[in-house]
Parts: C-alpha cells; structure tokens; sequence
C-alpha cells in the first residue's frame, strides 16, 4: 500500500485515468459522459484537496454543461495541483483520502470495474471496502446512467431537449432491458399514464435540458 497520502493520491490518479482510458475504448456508459464520471472523481478528489475541487468544479462547469469536459484535462489539472501541494506540505487532507483509498492498494483481481465504479474491494480477511458516498446519486434502471427513470431520454424521447443524440449502445441496451423486465415494463406504463395526465396542465415546451443534463 501506498506510504503516504501523496502516494496514494498519485497512484489512485493513475489507475483512475487507466481506468477511464480502458472503458471509454468499450464504450462503458460512466465513462463516456462527463456527468456520470465527473461527479464520481469531485466525489472523491474534494476528500483530498476540498478547496481545489470547490474551484475546478466551478470553473468547469460550462464545459461540464457543454459536455466538453476532458477527463484527461481534469487529471492533469489535479495531478499539478498534488504536485504543488506536495511541496508546500500540508495542503493535502491528511487522514482523509484514507477514507476514500481504505488505506490500502485498490488494484484487485477484478481492476477497472472497480475504479470506474468508485469502489475498491479489500483482498485481505477483515479489512475494510470502500463503498460510495452515501449521496450517491439515483441509476435509472433502463439506461444506467445517473438520473431517474422518468427523466429518461431514451425511455422517454418525446421529453429530450433538441438537440440531444442518443447513443447507439445505450439505446440497445434499453430495448433489450424493457423487453426483459417486466417490472421495469410496469413501471414505464405507469409512469406514461401520468404523464398523460398531467400533460394538459404542464407546458409542453418547458425546457427539460437543465433537470435532465445527466444524459
């Protein structure tokens, strides 16, 4: 395990960037868009430098908006700032990435899943696994991405903002899971009954691209 909170900072970074480099080449759904992965790196990077997070998070947020946040770019940004921190000494939340890291190496049997997933199982009888923040946001059970089933895209076309692009992969993968869910089937048609029922009084062109910008 890493020696110090610097250590550990560094060497998460660099398994974190691996990580997102290997699942955006499989096109896995966190990785591709910038609100899914950049709420789960700010989730954990503000347990280690809270006031540079509080800033970078600020400044991004027209890329993050625009969806033209680079993962490589935030990386790097945070891996200067570790840097400038290491030679100040001090400025890293000492005690606190541990909370995150589990004070041991995450790399395990099963590698990128965890990274991308934010969780780092422990391979020793005992030891603690780091689980998300409590404040984890809602998956939508159609698409997987960070949002509700009834703010879906693409269970819900006809709410997308103009302009919005499914993707290929996601769309299949919610054809194949509402045709294998029979629960998740329920649970579109009720929620199609009460949009239909409040469609008379809501606005049809009410803007819905900023309470559903996590597509």
């Amino acid at each position: 395990a890493p020696k110090t909170v610097s250590q550990a900072a560094f060497k998460w970074l660099d398994q974190w960037e691996e990580a997102m480099a290997k699942g955006r080449q499989r096109e896995v759904p966190e990785t591709l868009h910038n609100s899914a992965w950049a709420w789960d790196f700010f989730n954990v990077t503000t347990h280690i430098l809270p006031s540079w997070t509080a800033s970078y998070k600020i400044s991004s947020k027209t890329l993050l908006q625009n969806r033209a946040l680079s993962y490589r770019d935030v990386g790097n940004a945070f891996r200067n700032e570790l840097q400038d921190a290491e030679a100040t000494k001090g400025r890293v939340a000492r005690g606190a990435f541990s909370a995150s890291y589990a004070g041991e190496d995450p790399q395990d049997d099963e590698g990128d899943a965890h990274i991308i997933e934010g969780q780092y199982h422990s391979t020793k009888t005992g030891e603690r696994k780091r689980q998300r923040s409590p404040e984890k946001r809602q998956e939508c059970p159609a698409c997987g991405l960070p949002h509700e089933l009834a703010k879906c895209f693409y269970v819900f076309p006809n709410q997308a903002w103009k302009g919005f692009k499914p993707r290929e992969k996601i769309q299949q993968k919610v054809k194949e899971t509402l045709e294998e869910d029979s629960d998740l089937q329920a649970q579109v048609k009720s929620l199609t009954r009460k949009k239909a029922r409040t469609s008379n009084t809501r606005n049809p062109k009410q803007a819905t691209k900023e309470e559903n910008s996590d597509q």
